[in-house]
């Protein structure tokens, strides 16, 4: 056994933890983008910011190599950071950058996942320069889609494996 591999245990990823991740993604984004908003921190210069993100997590989403979801998942951390860090709270930030991670996780582990993700952020983009209510409920359907896309890409890797794997 190789000595770099010693002790290391990969743990298969099931729908509770999916479904984890996403009601703490919900709690922390959500509240953060409210905080935000009242605080008149979701100005141009953030908006702007965002859609960069946005543009550049597009140009990835779609394909189909290691890389290419690499690079995704940097643009998608970077928009949903952006969002949270309006907020000026750093003990939630440092969470939900953990969060995040444990989510990314899910998705390099999990394969198929960017293209499902793909559709899901174009509605968050369209909706972030209206209302505050507006925008959360567009946060939230984007989250829900994802949560909905990665629960499906969990379930059909579940019934791939061989039982003694999960």
């Amino acid at each position: 056994m190789n000595s770099a591999l010693r002790g290391m245990v990969v743990r298969s990823v099931n729908e509770e933890d999916v479904e984890e991740l996403y009601a703490a993604r919900l709690l922390i984004e959500k509240g953060a983008v409210e905080a935000a908003f009242d605080a008149g921190r979701l100005d141009d210069t953030l908006r702007m910011k965002l859609a960069d993100s946005l543009k550049s997590h597009r140009q990835h989403a779609n394909g189909t190599s290691l890389d290419d979801l690499s690079k995704a998942l940097v643009h998608d951390r970077a928009f949903h950071s952006a969002l949270v860090a309006a907020a000026r709270i750093p003990m939630i930030s440092e969470a939900h950058a953990r969060i995040v991670g444990q989510t990314h996780t899910v998705f390099v582990s999990i394969p198929g996942i960017t293209s499902a993700r793909s559709r899901s952020i174009r509605t968050l983009s369209t909706r972030s320069s209206q209302a505050k209510k507006q925008i959360v409920a567009a946060l939230k359907l984007h989250l829900e889609r994802s949560r909905q896309n990665t629960l499906r890409q969990v379930k059909v890797l579940a019934q791939t494996m061989e039982p003694d794997l999960l």
